[in-house]
């Protein structure tokens, strides 16, 4: 729905009938781990509504932790990627990238509200440069790996853990035939 932002996904919107998912996100903030997948066609909003546009999800969770005094840090960072056979046999061999490559330079970084922008413009580049940030049918700027961030936060005495797992979109089927995968 084109008249929900990442203000209402958060913190909800009675007006709009809309349960946030705050409550359940902050959870992390009292020591527990939590995971949010963002999981969806290509181009509906799941890398802009987790860490791309306005009030996004960290956005948000960095500002309660801030406000909490508390504090968080890149725990780590993988991104899961895969090929389409070029024989049309199926897809090819899926590779993790983890913390022994350039992502490794992020690890036990603070995050915040005032840097996070730099850190995650910092991971699109080099999804970008490696093709895995690329135009599709539905989207100019469609994600084609699974990214899994995972953020230690520390409020108080208790130490939690959020993942953010931007999930590669989906084209349809048809899209796919036509577009993508080479005849």
């Amino acid at each position: 729905d084109k008249n929900i932002n990442n203000k209402d996904l958060f913190y909800g919107n009675k007006i709009k009938k809309i349960v946030g998912i705050k409550d359940s996100i902050l959870q992390c903030l009292d020591g527990y781990s939590i995971i949010l997948f963002a999981y969806g066609y290509s181009g509906t909003g799941k890398t802009h509504s987790l860490i791309g546009g306005e009030n996004n999800v960290l956005h948000n969770v960095l500002k309660e932790i801030k406000n909490k005094s508390g504090t968080a840090k890149i725990y780590s960072i993988k991104e899961l990627y895969g090929y389409y056979d070029t024989d049309n046999t199926g897809f090819g061999e899926f590779k993790l990238e983890d913390d022994d490559n350039i992502y490794n330079k992020y690890k036990n970084v603070d995050i915040s509200i005032k840097n996070y922008k730099n850190i995650i413009f910092g991971i699109n580049n080099k999804r970008t440069i490696d093709e895995r940030i690329k135009a599709t049918p539905n989207n100019k700027v469609s994600s084609r790996s699974h990214l899994f961030i995972t953020i230690e936060i520390k409020v108080n005495d208790e130490i939690g853990y959020l993942t953010l797992v931007d999930m590669a979109g989906i084209e349809s089927p048809l899209d796919i035939s036509f577009n993508i995968v080479p005849n």
